[in-house]
């Protein structure tokens, strides 16, 4: 499966990739790596809402496709879900493609707890 088809930018796109680097604001959003060598093999990020509903966030993970199903990915996640609580996030949400059973696994794993599920989605929380 191609999981590009379900992400919000086109990743394939160098300038949207860029743009990630030249506006990345720490108050919008948290971004974690995983590195092996020099190669990164992960990313997550943490994105930060704003007002009125700024106790909330979402976690975004993705990883490279020799690096799946070895427990990288819930790591970053439960970095991230770390990192949430110290800024005082009291709900956080992950999206994950339902056909992704190995993931919705992963995040139950983690505490999250099942929310909705759309057609192709699956939404995940976390309450404080």
């Amino acid at each position: 499966m191609d999981e590009r088809r379900f992400m919000r930018h086109d990743v394939n796109n160098p300038q949207v990739v860029n743009s990630f680097i030249d506006e990345l604001n720490y108050d919008k959003v948290y971004p974690l790596i995983g590195l092996v060598g020099d190669r990164i093999v992960g990313i997550g990020t943490l994105h930060f809402f704003e007002g009125c509903a700024r106790h909330r966030g979402e976690i975004r993970i993705f990883l490279s496709k020799d690096f799946r199903r070895r427990g990288l990915g819930t790591k970053m996640t439960q970095a991230l879900i770390e990192y949430a609580k110290r800024k005082s996030l009291y709900l956080l949400e992950v999206q994950v493609v339902r056909d992704l059973t190995h993931d919705i696994k992963a995040m139950q794993k983690v505490g999250l707890k099942p929310a909705v599920r759309w057609k192709i989605i699956s939404c995940f929380l976390m309450e404080k």
